[in-house]
């Protein structure tokens, strides 16, 4: 029983209409609500959301359309690959559960994979058309203002992080006598940038937790910290170099804005692109259909 069927307005696409049917509306909205919720036990979606995941059902379905008529496919290989990294996250029988929680079969599944592929493959072919031009970056570095264009204070520092105050202060002994602060961090801090001998690249103020900044900012290049307690543990910082709030060049800014332009550009094209789609075709609604469903 199909919820929603859509039309094609063109005789040269086949087949000339696709629909969605109740059970695929069902196994989306279950979806939805295991995601949002954790539970299918939690209240219905609202109203809203659920209009919204069918109009992202039918630009899907629209999009297939199109994918069907330059021959986008998805490759049985790609399909089996992202079964297997699903199959790698949960247990067998997590998938199973989740399966029938969202009323559906391991070929459903399959299929879902299957269409978002095609969809993906079919939306990067637009995003690969996206060009930002030196035109636009010197147009968008012009409109920037003087506040925006500032370039906050920097800091380079490293750390060295533990768990207990009594380890801190062993290590602040051993820094004192002169060993390697690089070691001592690879050897004995928690950090993620211990691997790295505590260094942990430049930062700008505001960027960290507060102890980085009340610490880091306050000390000059050379300088070691005293030990400092936090949240995370007890901490020990070595500062590198600094440097001041300033304006920024545009070469700095140029990666950030190129960044941004792009990503501005894509979403544009993105929906140019969809909208043009659109008007391809007729999208019927069964809303008697879509009433009855909780």
């Amino acid at each position: 029983m199909p919820v929603v069927v859509i039309h094609t307005r063109s005789t040269t696409v086949s087949p000339s209409k696709v629909e969605i049917s109740l059970a695929e509306y069902r196994h989306e909205l279950a979806r939805a609500r295991l995601e949002r919720e954790e539970s299918l036990m939690a209240a219905p979606l609202p109203d809203a959301l659920r209009d919204k995941l069918l109009d992202m059902m039918i630009d899907e379905r629209v999009l297939l359309l199109e994918a069907d008529r330059l021959g986008v496919r998805a490759s049985t290989v790609a399909v089996a690959r992202e079964v297997q990294r699903l199959e790698a996250e949960m247990t067998t029988t997590e998938l199973k559960t989740r399966l029938i929680d969202t009323y559906q079969t391991l070929a459903d599944l399959e299929a879902a994979i299957a269409r978002r592929i095609r969809v993906a493959t079919l939306m990067n072919r637009v995003r690969s058309r996206v060009k930002v031009s030196e035109a636009e970056i010197q147009s968008a570095w012009t409109q920037m203002s003087p506040e925006e264009k500032q370039r906050p204070a920097r800091v380079h520092a490293s750390q060295i992080v533990v768990t207990t105050e009594e380890e801190g202060n062993d290590i602040v002994k051993r820094l004192t006598k002169g060993e390697p602060f690089e070691s001592i961090a690879r050897a004995s801090s928690i950090g993620p940038e211990a691997a790295r001998g505590g260094d942990l690249g430049w930062f700008a103020r505001g960027t960290m937790p507060t102890i980085f900044d009340e610490v880091c900012f306050a000390l000059e290049p050379g300088q070691t910290s005293h030990l400092n307690p936090s949240e995370y543990g007890f901490h020990i910082f070595r500062i590198h170099a600094k440097e001041p709030e300033r304006a920024s060049t545009l070469e700095e800014a140029r990666a950030e804005l190129v960044q941004r332009l792009q990503a501005e550009k894509t979403i544009e094209a993105e929906n140019q692109y969809l909208e043009a789609l659109r008007g391809r075709v007729r999208v019927e609604k069964q809303e008697q259909i879509l009433g009855l469903i909780e």
